[in-house]
């Protein structure tokens, strides 16, 4: 196992589960779409991923295929 290098369930990005039935039932259930599931991804959102706009995958196609 790969890990973090922070407590991942101090400030988790949302529902954590450890084992493959738990995490079938926070989705059949409805638990990662709850307000506090929401918060807790928008929390980690402002903490680790403050660049984050949706466009890594256009920049570096213009940077590696430049248009003359």
């Amino acid at each position: 196992e790969r890990g973090v290098y922070f407590d991942l369930l101090a400030a988790p990005p949302g529902v954590v589960t450890t084992t493959v039935p738990e995490l079938a039932h926070a989705i059949s259930s409805g638990r990662t779409g709850e307000a506090e599931a929401t918060r807790l991804r928008q929390a980690f959102r402002e903490r680790f991923c403050p660049h984050d706009d949706g466009r890594a995958s256009e920049r570096v196609v213009r940077r590696v295929f430049p248009v003359a």
